[in-house]
């Protein structure tokens, strides 16, 4: 398999907008992009005992201090997960540690009580035959006003002149396949 990174190909380092635009339509780039999934809010205080500086303190700042391209994501849906309306969020049992719950997502699980970082236990999710997807997909609609920031003409104006890849965060959607397949 032939590369798609051809230095010879660039005079110029491509903008992060260029270089990741070229990469989704299989052409060369001067490097691959190169992004971080993002950190667990724990992690900065143990890197800053280790030596990481006392300014890197969240994602962007770290992304920045670790030379990771940059990248935005558009503040669809106001702060609210990626269902709208979400489900109201309920905490049905606990212990000394644990809490069970129901999250935004409609889906049962137990997570930390300390609300460390951690991936929950899942037990129950919110789709499992067809009268549950008939009641969740209402949740799912686009054109919820809901979705949009109020200065979403703003953000338009602005995204227009940006050099970097632009995203949308919808959530982790898996869970739509692991509740009626068992996954």
């Amino acid at each position: 398999m032939q590369s798609i990174v051809k230095k010879e190909a660039y005079k110029d380092i491509l903008t992060p907008r260029d270089r990741f635009k070229k990469v989704m339509e299989f052409q060369g780039v001067d490097r691959i992009p190169h992004y971080e999934f993002g950190y667990w809010d724990e992690v900065y205080g143990i890197w800053q005992k280790q030596g990481l500086p006392d300014y890197v303190n969240d994602e962007a700042s770290a992304n920045k201090y670790f030379g990771f391209d940059l990248f935005e994501k558009c503040p669809v849906n106001k702060g609210l997960k990626w269902l709208v309306p979400p489900f109201e969020y309920k905490i049905l049992e606990e212990d000394e540690s644990h809490q069970t719950i129901i999250d935004e997502d409609g889906v049962k699980c137990i997570i930390n009580k300390n609300r460390t970082s951690t991936i929950p236990k899942f037990l129950k999710f919110p789709l499992e035959n067809r009268k549950d997807w008939n009641q969740l997909k209402r949740r799912l609609d686009p054109q919820d006003p809901r979705r949009i920031p109020d200065n979403w003409d703003d953000l338009v104006a602005a995204y227009a002149t940006r050099d970097y890849p632009l995203g949308i965060n919808i959530g982790s959607p898996a869970w739509l396949y692991q509740g009626p397949h068992g996954i």
